[in-house]
């Protein structure tokens, strides 16, 4: 049994989490996204979600093989949302059902807490049984679905909202901290 390594992505990743991300445009709905990704380009967002917006971008590595990867993002662009951000996880097909992406929610979520994030959103493509089951797991709260929101694969999907509060502060609450790798590697230990 080989075990599994949980770590910041680099860009040296980025062609196997374009190969991971690019399995879910061509072969599912899971990304409303239709074409794939060039690894140059996923290289820059990943850059991006580290250095602009200072937030997490994970991987699981297993025998030296990405197996998946995770990050959290900016919810939405207009500054009173910055206590907000969203949650995103892609497993490599043959990694699903292994508590990859269980652990992924977790550390996610707990360098968002740490960070002083107020709320973590999800969206997710309904029906997806096993993303669904994830959100119940972690007690998230599906807030809203967006009806007939994309087109792919010639049929119109619904994207189901989850959100879940991870701090309670409402009065007044800290700017989050920019210091999400420090974060994680205290919850990661």
């Amino acid at each position: 049994m080989s075990c599994i390594i949980y770590r910041p992505a680099a860009e040296a990743d980025a062609g196997r989490i374009a190969e991971i991300y690019n399995y879910y445009v061509i072969n599912s709905e899971a990304t409303y996204a239709e074409e794939e990704t060039p690894a140059a380009e996923m290289a820059e967002f990943i850059r991006d979600v580290q250095e602009r917006e200072c937030l997490p971008w994970l991987v699981a590595e297993e025998s030296g093989r990405i197996t998946g990867f995770a990050y959290a993002s900016k919810y939405r662009a207009r500054a009173a949302y910055r206590w907000d951000c969203e949650l995103t996880i892609y497993l490599d097909a043959a990694a699903t059902a292994k508590g990859v992406g269980s652990q992924f929610m977790k550390l996610l979520i707990e360098t968002a807490k740490e960070l002083g994030y107020v709320n973590v959103f999800s969206k997710v493509n309904v029906p997806n049984p096993g993303s669904e089951a994830l959100h119940r797991r972690f007690n998230f709260e599906a807030v809203g679905v967006e009806k007939a929101t994309g087109y792919k694969h010639g049929k119109w999907l619904d994207l189901r909202i989850y959100q879940k509060r991870i701090n309670a502060s409402f009065n007044e609450p800290e700017e989050p901290k920019r210091v999400w790798r420090e974060a994680f590697e205290r919850i990661n230990r």
